[in-house]
Protein backbone atom coordinates (compact mmCIF):
# COMPACT_ATOMS: atom_id res chain seq x y z
CA UNK A 1 0.00 0.00 0.00
CA UNK A 2 1.51 3.51 -1.35
CA UNK A 3 1.67 6.02 1.79
CA UNK A 4 1.61 9.40 0.75
CA UNK A 5 3.94 11.17 4.02
CA UNK A 6 3.60 14.83 3.49
CA UNK A 7 5.08 16.11 6.48
CA UNK A 8 3.49 19.49 7.81
CA UNK A 9 5.38 22.71 9.25
CA UNK A 10 4.81 21.50 12.89
CA UNK A 11 6.27 18.54 11.78
CA UNK A 12 9.06 19.84 10.40
CA UNK A 13 9.79 22.68 13.24
CA UNK A 14 9.58 19.48 16.13
CA UNK A 15 12.46 17.60 13.85
CA UNK A 16 14.67 20.71 13.77
CA UNK A 17 14.42 20.81 17.36
CA UNK A 18 15.14 17.23 17.58
CA UNK A 19 18.29 18.06 15.32
CA UNK A 20 19.65 21.60 16.70
CA UNK A 21 23.33 21.64 18.29
CA UNK A 22 24.84 24.53 19.67
CA UNK A 23 23.35 27.85 20.17
CA UNK A 24 20.09 26.39 18.40
CA UNK A 25 19.80 23.57 21.04
CA UNK A 26 16.19 24.24 22.56
CA UNK A 27 16.11 20.74 24.07
CA UNK A 28 18.52 20.78 27.05
CA UNK A 29 16.62 17.65 29.31
CA UNK A 30 15.28 14.25 28.63
CA UNK A 31 11.71 14.94 29.61
CA UNK A 32 12.08 17.95 27.44
CA UNK A 33 13.44 15.91 24.10
CA UNK A 34 10.73 13.27 25.05
CA UNK A 35 7.92 15.59 24.16
CA UNK A 36 9.35 16.26 20.77
CA UNK A 37 10.14 12.95 20.16
CA UNK A 38 6.85 11.53 21.10
CA UNK A 39 5.50 13.81 18.62
CA UNK A 40 7.79 12.49 15.56
CA UNK A 41 7.65 9.48 16.61
CA UNK A 42 4.19 8.93 17.21
CA UNK A 43 3.40 10.62 14.17
CA UNK A 44 5.73 8.27 12.02
CA UNK A 45 3.75 5.39 13.61
CA UNK A 46 0.19 6.33 12.54
CA UNK A 47 1.26 7.52 9.34
CA UNK A 48 3.58 3.88 8.24
CA UNK A 49 2.40 1.36 10.89
CA UNK A 50 -1.51 1.99 12.16
CA UNK A 51 -3.32 4.41 10.36
CA UNK A 52 -6.22 2.74 11.33
CA UNK A 53 -6.73 0.70 8.49
CA UNK A 54 -5.75 -3.07 8.41
CA UNK A 55 -2.78 -3.48 6.49
CA UNK A 56 0.15 -6.48 6.39
CA UNK A 57 2.21 -3.95 8.54
CA UNK A 58 -0.74 -3.46 11.47
CA UNK A 59 -0.92 -6.99 11.56
CA UNK A 60 2.84 -7.65 11.98
CA UNK A 61 2.73 -5.30 14.44
CA UNK A 62 -0.02 -6.81 16.44
CA UNK A 63 1.71 -9.98 16.30
CA UNK A 64 4.91 -7.71 18.05
CA UNK A 65 2.63 -6.83 20.59
CA UNK A 66 1.21 -9.92 21.60
CA UNK A 67 5.23 -11.44 22.05
CA UNK A 68 5.94 -7.90 23.46
CA UNK A 69 3.67 -8.68 26.76
CA UNK A 70 6.23 -11.30 27.00
CA UNK A 71 8.58 -8.37 27.94
CA UNK A 72 11.43 -10.06 25.79
CA UNK A 73 13.26 -7.74 23.62
CA UNK A 74 11.75 -8.20 20.04
CA UNK A 75 13.44 -7.34 16.57
CA UNK A 76 11.57 -4.66 14.53
CA UNK A 77 12.60 -4.50 10.88
CA UNK A 78 12.22 -1.28 8.85
CA UNK A 79 11.86 -2.01 5.08
CA UNK A 80 11.86 1.28 3.80
CA UNK A 81 12.28 3.68 0.54
CA UNK A 82 15.96 5.55 0.64
CA UNK A 83 13.76 8.87 0.34
CA UNK A 84 12.39 7.93 3.98
CA UNK A 85 16.14 7.63 5.67
CA UNK A 86 16.31 11.00 6.65
CA UNK A 87 13.60 10.55 9.44
CA UNK A 88 14.61 9.57 12.56
CA UNK A 89 12.71 5.95 12.83
CA UNK A 90 14.93 5.60 16.16
CA UNK A 91 12.01 7.62 18.42
CA UNK A 92 9.20 5.48 16.59
CA UNK A 93 6.75 5.15 19.76
CA UNK A 94 3.42 3.55 19.88
CA UNK A 95 0.75 6.34 21.04
CA UNK A 96 -0.38 3.95 23.28
CA UNK A 97 2.71 3.32 25.33
CA UNK A 98 3.87 5.28 27.82
CA UNK A 99 5.94 8.86 28.08
CA UNK A 100 9.35 7.72 27.16
CA UNK A 101 8.83 4.57 26.06
CA UNK A 102 10.56 4.36 22.17
CA UNK A 103 10.93 1.03 20.67
CA UNK A 104 14.54 1.24 20.19
CA UNK A 105 15.45 1.75 23.30
CA UNK A 106 13.67 -1.80 24.49
CA UNK A 107 13.88 -3.34 21.33
CA UNK A 108 16.01 -3.91 18.01
CA UNK A 109 14.68 -1.19 15.54
CA UNK A 110 17.07 -2.11 12.26
CA UNK A 111 16.82 -0.02 8.83
CA UNK A 112 16.83 -2.65 5.89
CA UNK A 113 18.30 -1.23 3.23
CA UNK A 114 16.83 -3.53 -0.14
CA UNK A 115 19.21 -1.42 -2.88
CA UNK A 116 22.27 -2.57 -1.75
CA UNK A 117 24.13 -5.45 -2.73
CA UNK A 118 26.74 -8.39 -1.46
CA UNK A 119 24.25 -9.54 1.32
CA UNK A 120 24.25 -13.00 0.07
CA UNK A 121 25.43 -15.03 2.94
CA UNK A 122 27.03 -17.47 -0.08
CA UNK A 123 29.30 -14.22 0.36
CA UNK A 124 29.47 -14.01 4.15
CA UNK A 125 30.38 -16.58 6.40
CA UNK A 126 27.53 -16.55 9.62
CA UNK A 127 28.17 -17.11 12.20
CA UNK A 128 31.59 -17.00 12.99
CA UNK A 129 33.79 -19.65 13.45
CA UNK A 130 36.18 -18.41 15.77
CA UNK A 131 34.77 -17.36 19.47
CA UNK A 132 36.91 -14.73 19.99
CA UNK A 133 35.96 -11.47 17.76
CA UNK A 134 38.23 -9.36 16.43
CA UNK A 135 37.73 -5.63 16.07
CA UNK A 136 39.81 -3.35 13.49
CA UNK A 137 40.07 0.15 15.80
CA UNK A 138 40.58 3.31 14.68
CA UNK A 139 40.75 6.37 17.24
CA UNK A 140 41.37 9.31 15.05
CA UNK A 141 42.37 12.28 17.51
CA UNK A 142 43.93 15.29 14.96
CA UNK A 143 45.53 18.28 17.00
CA UNK A 144 43.55 20.46 15.26
CA UNK A 145 40.46 18.73 16.50
CA UNK A 146 41.80 16.43 19.68
CA UNK A 147 38.91 13.46 21.30
CA UNK A 148 41.27 12.60 24.36
CA UNK A 149 42.63 9.08 24.97
CA UNK A 150 39.26 7.32 25.09
CA UNK A 151 40.15 2.86 24.91
CA UNK A 152 37.38 0.82 24.50
CA UNK A 153 37.89 -2.04 27.10
CA UNK A 154 39.75 -5.48 25.69
CA UNK A 155 38.22 -8.84 27.05
CA UNK A 156 39.15 -12.07 26.40
CA UNK A 157 36.28 -12.36 23.38
CA UNK A 158 36.98 -9.06 22.14
CA UNK A 159 39.84 -8.19 20.70
CA UNK A 160 41.39 -4.91 18.76
CA UNK A 161 43.73 -3.98 16.10
CA UNK A 162 44.82 -0.99 16.84
CA UNK A 163 45.43 1.80 14.32
CA UNK A 164 47.77 3.62 15.90
CA UNK A 165 48.79 6.62 14.90
CA UNK A 166 45.32 6.55 13.28
CA UNK A 167 46.52 7.52 9.65
CA UNK A 168 45.06 6.50 6.29
CA UNK A 169 48.14 4.93 4.86
CA UNK A 170 48.50 3.12 8.84
CA UNK A 171 44.88 2.08 7.98
CA UNK A 172 45.24 0.73 4.07
CA UNK A 173 47.80 -1.23 5.70
CA UNK A 174 46.09 -2.88 8.27
CA UNK A 175 43.47 -3.46 5.91
CA UNK A 176 45.84 -4.72 3.50
CA UNK A 177 47.51 -7.16 5.70
CA UNK A 178 45.63 -10.62 5.04
CA UNK A 179 47.38 -12.01 8.60
CA UNK A 180 44.84 -9.90 10.22
CA UNK A 181 41.21 -11.13 9.39
CA UNK A 182 39.15 -8.31 11.87
CA UNK A 183 35.61 -9.37 12.01
CA UNK A 184 34.62 -5.51 12.74
CA UNK A 185 35.72 -2.03 11.90
CA UNK A 186 35.27 0.34 14.39
CA UNK A 187 36.07 4.56 13.70
CA UNK A 188 35.94 6.60 16.44
CA UNK A 189 36.75 10.44 15.72
CA UNK A 190 35.27 12.79 13.34
CA UNK A 191 33.35 12.66 10.34
CA UNK A 192 32.15 15.38 7.90
CA UNK A 193 30.71 16.32 4.79
CA UNK A 194 32.34 17.68 2.05
CA UNK A 195 30.10 20.09 0.68
CA UNK A 196 32.05 20.54 -2.83
CA UNK A 197 31.88 17.31 -3.78
CA UNK A 198 28.94 16.43 -1.39
CA UNK A 199 29.78 12.89 -0.16
CA UNK A 200 30.66 11.74 3.57
CA UNK A 201 34.43 11.94 4.83
CA UNK A 202 35.91 10.58 7.78
CA UNK A 203 38.30 12.32 9.23
CA UNK A 204 41.77 10.62 9.68
CA UNK A 205 44.95 12.01 10.78
CA UNK A 206 47.94 13.68 9.36
CA UNK A 207 51.83 12.67 10.52
CA UNK A 208 54.51 14.92 10.11
CA UNK A 209 58.42 15.20 11.16
CA UNK A 210 59.05 17.22 14.31
CA UNK A 211 62.51 16.80 14.70
CA UNK A 212 64.49 14.44 16.53
CA UNK A 213 63.04 10.74 16.08
CA UNK A 214 59.93 12.45 16.93
CA UNK A 215 56.33 12.42 14.72
CA UNK A 216 53.49 15.03 15.66
CA UNK A 217 50.16 14.72 14.83
CA UNK A 218 49.02 17.79 12.50
CA UNK A 219 45.58 19.10 10.59
CA UNK A 220 42.94 16.38 10.09
CA UNK A 221 43.04 14.69 7.18
CA UNK A 222 39.25 13.49 5.46
CA UNK A 223 39.08 10.65 3.43
CA UNK A 224 35.96 10.54 1.41
CA UNK A 225 33.40 7.57 2.49
CA UNK A 226 33.22 5.48 -1.12
CA UNK A 227 37.35 5.51 -0.72
CA UNK A 228 37.20 3.92 2.89
CA UNK A 229 34.87 1.32 0.83
CA UNK A 230 37.30 0.55 -1.28
CA UNK A 231 39.56 -0.07 0.63
CA UNK A 232 37.35 -2.40 3.14
CA UNK A 233 35.55 -4.45 -0.45
CA UNK A 234 37.73 -7.56 -0.28
CA UNK A 235 37.57 -8.30 3.82
CA UNK A 236 35.44 -10.69 3.13
CA UNK A 237 35.02 -11.51 7.04
CA UNK A 238 34.25 -8.58 7.96
CA UNK A 239 30.20 -8.36 9.53
CA UNK A 240 29.92 -4.60 10.31
CA UNK A 241 31.47 -1.36 10.80
CA UNK A 242 30.50 1.11 13.52
CA UNK A 243 30.96 4.45 12.72
CA UNK A 244 31.09 6.52 15.70
CA UNK A 245 31.95 9.84 14.03
CA UNK A 246 29.19 13.03 13.28
CA UNK A 247 27.23 12.83 10.17
CA UNK A 248 28.62 9.37 8.93
CA UNK A 249 24.90 8.70 8.44
CA UNK A 250 23.59 12.18 7.59
CA UNK A 251 20.81 12.41 5.08
CA UNK A 252 18.58 15.24 3.38
CA UNK A 253 16.41 15.69 0.67
CA UNK A 254 19.87 17.34 -1.58
CA UNK A 255 22.38 14.27 0.32
CA UNK A 256 21.07 10.99 -0.61
CA UNK A 257 21.87 7.82 1.06
CA UNK A 258 24.61 6.19 -1.04
CA UNK A 259 26.63 9.47 -0.62
CA UNK A 260 27.50 9.21 3.22
CA UNK A 261 29.81 7.32 4.56
CA UNK A 262 27.82 4.59 5.65
CA UNK A 263 25.64 4.48 2.51
CA UNK A 264 29.22 4.35 1.04
CA UNK A 265 30.24 1.65 2.44
CA UNK A 266 27.28 -0.81 3.16
CA UNK A 267 26.92 -0.05 -1.18
CA UNK A 268 30.16 -0.66 -2.11
CA UNK A 269 31.32 -3.60 0.13
CA UNK A 270 29.79 -7.27 0.64
CA UNK A 271 30.16 -5.96 5.01
CA UNK A 272 26.45 -6.71 5.95
CA UNK A 273 25.76 -3.97 8.95
CA UNK A 274 27.11 -0.59 9.01
CA UNK A 275 26.39 1.57 12.10
CA UNK A 276 26.54 5.35 11.70
CA UNK A 277 25.68 8.91 13.29
CA UNK A 278 22.61 10.34 11.77
CA UNK A 279 23.09 13.81 13.02
CA UNK A 280 26.52 15.46 15.14
CA UNK A 281 26.89 13.00 17.90
CA UNK A 282 28.78 14.06 21.58
CA UNK A 283 32.03 12.67 22.30
CA UNK A 284 31.24 11.39 25.07
CA UNK A 285 27.42 9.81 23.73
CA UNK A 286 30.07 7.92 21.15
CA UNK A 287 31.96 6.94 24.03
CA UNK A 288 29.57 5.31 25.96
CA UNK A 289 27.72 3.79 22.99
CA UNK A 290 30.57 1.92 21.89
CA UNK A 291 31.10 0.85 25.62
CA UNK A 292 27.78 -0.50 25.97
CA UNK A 293 27.65 -2.22 22.52
CA UNK A 294 31.32 -3.66 23.14
CA UNK A 295 30.23 -5.08 26.24
CA UNK A 296 27.20 -6.68 25.04
CA UNK A 297 29.23 -7.98 22.46
CA UNK A 298 31.24 -9.69 25.33
CA UNK A 299 28.04 -11.06 26.42
CA UNK A 300 27.81 -12.64 22.98
CA UNK A 301 24.54 -10.90 22.72
CA UNK A 302 23.29 -10.14 18.85
CA UNK A 303 24.84 -7.16 16.92
CA UNK A 304 21.07 -5.40 16.90
CA UNK A 305 20.56 -6.06 20.58
CA UNK A 306 24.03 -4.89 21.33
CA UNK A 307 22.88 -1.33 19.72
CA UNK A 308 20.30 -1.14 21.92
CA UNK A 309 22.26 -2.11 25.08
CA UNK A 310 24.92 1.13 23.77
CA UNK A 311 21.81 3.03 22.69
CA UNK A 312 20.61 2.44 26.76
CA UNK A 313 24.19 3.25 27.72
CA UNK A 314 23.88 6.84 26.43
CA UNK A 315 20.37 7.59 27.49
CA UNK A 316 21.47 7.00 31.27
CA UNK A 317 24.45 8.68 30.84
CA UNK A 318 24.99 11.42 34.02
CA UNK A 319 23.87 14.93 33.54
CA UNK A 320 26.70 17.28 33.19
CA UNK A 321 25.81 20.64 33.25
CA UNK A 322 26.75 22.69 29.37
CA UNK A 323 26.28 19.02 28.10
CA UNK A 324 23.50 16.63 26.46
CA UNK A 325 24.91 13.33 26.43
CA UNK A 326 21.90 11.74 27.25
CA UNK A 327 19.86 13.31 24.30
CA UNK A 328 22.16 11.69 21.56
CA UNK A 329 20.81 8.11 22.53
CA UNK A 330 18.95 8.21 19.27
CA UNK A 331 21.67 9.38 17.09
CA UNK A 332 22.88 6.06 16.24
CA UNK A 333 21.41 3.91 13.69
CA UNK A 334 21.86 0.64 12.04
CA UNK A 335 21.44 -0.24 8.47
CA UNK A 336 21.56 -3.96 7.49
CA UNK A 337 20.98 -6.06 4.30
CA UNK A 338 20.63 -9.55 6.13
CA UNK A 339 19.08 -10.98 8.71
CA UNK A 340 21.82 -13.05 10.35
CA UNK A 341 22.63 -10.52 13.24
CA UNK A 342 25.18 -13.42 15.24
CA UNK A 343 28.62 -11.66 15.06
CA UNK A 344 29.40 -13.69 18.55
CA UNK A 345 29.12 -17.46 18.94
CA UNK A 346 29.56 -19.29 21.68
CA UNK A 347 33.68 -20.96 21.59
CA UNK A 348 33.33 -25.18 22.09
CA UNK A 349 32.77 -26.96 25.47
CA UNK A 350 36.03 -27.84 26.66
CA UNK A 351 35.74 -31.69 27.13
CA UNK A 352 36.22 -33.28 30.84
CA UNK A 353 38.33 -36.13 30.85
CA UNK A 354 36.76 -39.44 32.27
CA UNK A 355 38.12 -40.77 35.10
CA UNK A 356 40.01 -43.87 35.20
CA UNK A 357 40.24 -44.00 39.38
CA UNK A 358 37.89 -46.92 40.72
CA UNK A 359 36.04 -45.14 43.45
Amino acid sequence: MAINFAPDDEFNNKLMQLHARGADRVLKTIPDQDHVSAFIGERLFRTFIKSGTRTPVSDAFDQFLERHDSEDPQRIALHLARSLYRLPWEVLKDPAAPVGDFLSLFHSVIRVDGEAKGSDPRYTRFPPTDPTLQLLFVRSSPSDRPIGDFDPAETGDVKFHRVDPATYSNFQQFTANTKIRPDGFVFLGHGDVDEVENYGVLIFVRWEWGGGLAFRTTASDPRHGYTVGTDLVNRKRLRFGCLMACETAWIDDKFPFDRSVVGSILTRTNIPFVLGAQTPIALYAAREFLSGMVEALHNKEPLDFAVNSGRRRVHASPSVPGTYTALDWWVPVLYSKTTNFEVVTEGPPIPIPTSTRAF
